[in-house]
């Protein structure tokens, strides 16, 4: 690591032949520094991800996961499987869906988010989803079985207003759901 005067008085580890440093990252943050490439993690003392793996990193860094839904063998539609309410503070985000319809027996389900965009209008959008193996994208799983995938990403304002993404229409199936709510910038 260099030696500067900047760095006499600052705390530091070694881990697993990385030096680790205290003052490194903004005030209070924490670097990692690799003797041989350079600084390879910085952290800032409000927990945001500045450098990885010795690349610069935009925005927040990485994408925030903010809310998850797993469940399997649902026989029923799911209102609300994800509910959160973002800080009053625009922002992008991604929702990305896992849908496996186990038997196609009188479906006619959609998946939709609800959430109000960037211009302050309160949306609700069915997703498109790809059919795996096939060339198929739909809104609406009718009667069809098989694993349905998909990401959607959004802008919403700054209203603090729930985001719900939820299974809507009709089922009389059984089917597997998992959703990932993340934040993007």
């Amino acid at each position: 690591m260099p030696q500067d005067s900047s760095r006499r008085d600052q705390q530091v580890q070694f881990v697993n032949g990385m030096i680790m440093t205290s003052s490194q990252a903004s005030a209070g943050g924490i670097g990692v520094y690799s003797p041989s490439t350079g600084e390879v993690m910085t952290i800032t003392s409000g927990g945001l991800v500045l450098r990885y793996n010795n690349i610069l990193l935009a925005n927040f860094g990485f994408a925030s996961i903010l809310k998850t839904y797993f469940s399997t063998g649902l026989a029923a539609l799911v209102a609300n499987a994800v509910s959160y309410t973002p800080a009053a503070v625009a922002s992008t985000m991604r929702v990305s869906v896992y849908v496996n319809v186990r038997t196609a027996a009188a479906v006619n389900m959609n998946v939709t988010v609800a959430y109000t965009d960037a211009a302050g209008v309160a949306r609700s959008e069915l997703l498109a989803l790809n059919q795996q193996n096939t060339a198929t994208v739909a809104v609406n799983m009718n009667n069809t079985a098989g694993r349905f995938t998909g990401s959607y990403i959004f802008m919403i304002d700054a209203s603090g207003t729930a985001i719900t993404i939820s299974t809507t229409g009709t089922t009389q199936t059984l089917y597997d759901l998992n959703v990932v709510l993340e934040q993007l910038a």
